[in-house]
């Protein structure tokens, strides 16, 4: 729903390619999650998304969702927690990134083109 549909890849190609890579490589994919309130952070998600990290053998990077100019936010600490037992306890592998340089509008999806000032 978020990737504009010129950017989209069909998701059994994607998890084609991560075991692909873990098969020629021999390296541990990381599955890169930016939990959106409401969005993407619902129990039936969890398990999707463990499900998934569980067949590919594969660690998930919960990454809360920064505020930027769109009306996408992150879910508060517990709901965030609460995803992260939910992924643990169906058996995936998962850590939470913490946020940096927000305060400087430099976290992760921060730094993007924005206009200048007018003078």
């Amino acid at each position: 729903r978020l990737i504009p549909p010129a950017h989209r890849a069909p998701l059994a190609d994607i998890l084609a390619a991560c075991r692909l890579y873990r098969k020629q490589t021999g390296r541990l994919v990381t599955l890169e999650y930016a939990l959106i309130a409401g969005g993407n952070d619902t129990p039936e998600e969890a398990g999707q998304l463990a499900r998934i990290a569980r067949e590919l053998d594969a660690k998930v990077n919960l990454i809360a969702c920064n505020p930027t100019a769109s009306t996408h936010r992150a879910p508060d600490a517990r709901a965030i927690a609460a995803f992260e037992r939910r992924l643990a306890a169906a058996g995936a592998r998962v850590t939470v990134r913490r946020s940096k340089g927000e305060e400087i509008a430099a976290a992760c999806g921060q730094l993007r083109r924005q206009p200048s000032p007018s003078t």
